[in-house]
């Protein structure tokens, strides 16, 4: 799944692109996942700007509505003049240059709501501070980090602990850290928090210089841009690699249900 940096990245190419630009036509080929979503609603609308909450992405519209994307897991955009990428998209944003912005998600799992407030959606009105932002501070991840005891690597995927961090930044998070991801929150020492707080801005600031994993970041309006964050990735998806600290194996455990990857020499 597509995580804050992907995102971001995705926000940025798009902005470029469809930033000002008049919504003259749309075409919806699939009602069902629509639902409130009505051509009308939509025509003549000009897309003032670009944003993202989370993992979210979200067109400000002229008349003040917003227009939010979820891509999920495999939810895709395609800005051009077909949508050939795309093989049955959902929705089409057509503009006055011939070209259209076409959404949709093989896997029927991304979301498309149309709002006059972003807190409209249940899953961004609880969700936690932007951890590139002012107003994730150490101080309040500290307080919040020590007041509960779940899990390390759960909290951290929590987005209304913190938003736009899912399971593979979590993983390069930890490890950077040098934190098993299974340790309760509150066990954590003042010092560990701290190496935790840095090291959720080094690695997502890192991430999105290399604009993200290239899996995630193809799924966008072109391939200019395409991440390479992959090659950097120190434990997440190298089961079996030795560790680039100490050359201890990395291991895959379950945690919360979900695929995790660590160094169980350097994680304690």
């Amino acid at each position: 799944m597509p995580e804050l940096p992907e995102v971001e990245v995705l926000r940025r190419k798009l902005e470029r692109v469809i930033k000002d630009k008049v919504i003259q036509d749309v075409e919806i080929y699939d009602p069902a996942k629509l639902k409130g979503i009505k051509p009308e609603l939509l025509k003549g609308e000009s897309i003032i700007s670009v944003g993202r909450r989370g993992k979210h992405l979200y067109f400000d519209l002229s008349s003040g509505k917003k227009l939010v994307f979820h891509l999920r897991l495999r939810g895709k955009l395609v800005y051009g003049e077909d949508s050939d990428e795309l093989a049955k998209p959902w929705i089409a944003l057509k503009f006055r240059n011939g070209k259209s912005l076409f959404f949709g998600d093989p896997r029927r799992m991304a979301t498309l709501e149309l709002v006059k407030d972003l807190n409209e959606i249940k899953t961004i009105a609880g969700m936690g501070p932007e951890p590139l932002d002012d107003s994730f501070t150490l101080d309040d991840f500290k307080r919040k980090v020590s007041n509960t005891s779940k899990k390390i690597k759960a909290l951290l995927m929590d987005q209304s602990f913190v938003a736009g961090i899912g399971n593979v930044y979590a993983d390069e998070i930890l490890y950077r850290a040098g934190i098993h991801p299974e340790r309760s929150a509150k066990t954590l020492s003042a010092s560990e928090i701290d190496k935790l707080y840095f090291s959720i801005k080094d690695v997502l600031s890192e991430a999105l210089e290399h604009n993200g994993v290239g899996e995630y970041t193809s799924l966008s309006v072109d391939d200019s841009e395409i991440g390479d964050y992959e090659k950097y990735l120190k434990v997440h998806g190298r089961e079996g690699s030795p560790c680039p600290r100490c050359g201890t194996k990395i291991i895959k455990i379950k945690v919360g249900g979900r695929g995790t990857y660590l160094c169980p020499k350097c994680q304690l």
